[in-house]
């Protein structure tokens, strides 16, 4: 099954087609610098692309998570965006170096997580 990604804009309700060719895109993540997007597939694939050449076509394989993600959410950190994955025994957070792919694990026991908020304090 190949789906599409979109960016909706909450101001005038602008729906506009980011790229397509994805397997079951968990998040579509918008970069810091308004360039990029980072997607994450249920599969664990996590892409980068840029914003006007979203499609999986173009996109480049950034890593490949070791369980299935259930949400992804943007970073303070402009190079990572943070994940939070289920495998048979764990579901974890991690972040993602979205340069080089590097996984670190920040939480783990996080039992019946099924998705999370980033909340950037005051």
């Amino acid at each position: 099954m190949e789906d599409r990604c979109f960016n909706v804009r909450f101001l005038d309700r602008r729906i506009e087609l980011l790229g397509s060719g994805y397997r079951r895109p968990v998040a579509v993540i918008p970069g810091h610098d308004g360039l990029t997007v980072s997607i994450v597939e249920r599969s664990g694939r996590v892409w980068r692309a840029r914003r006007d050449q979203a499609s999986r076509t173009f996109a480049q394989l950034v890593t490949d998570l070791p369980g299935r993600p259930l949400a992804a959410r943007r970073h303070s950190d402009a190079a990572r965006i943070l994940v939070l994955t289920s495998t048979a025994s764990d579901t974890a957070m991690s972040s993602i170096d979205m340069n080089d792919g590097t996984i670190t694990d920040i939480a783990g026991g996080l039992t019946d997580a099924v998705t999370f908020t980033v909340d950037k304090g005051a």
